[in-house]
């Protein structure tokens, strides 16, 4: 995850742009937390559930 952080901060990625992040399980309240404050995401808890189970999470950066 932190790895994924500091990509997007060093190559300074657009706003508009999509991120995928690979996920094999659950997010943990921790890296929700982390995804949310990072990117600021308006997902719900459900929402990043989904996405996750389904293996992929994609975040809008807004």
């Amino acid at each position: 995850m932190e790895e994924m952080v500091e990509y997007a901060k060093k190559k300074k990625i657009s706003k508009n742009k999509v991120i995928e992040i690979a996920v094999k399980k659950l997010l943990d309240e921790e890296i929700k937390n982390e995804l949310r404050h990072t990117f600021e995401i308006a997902l719900n808890d459900k929402e990043l559930e989904a996405l996750a189970e389904e293996g992929l999470v994609i975040i809008c950066l807004s």
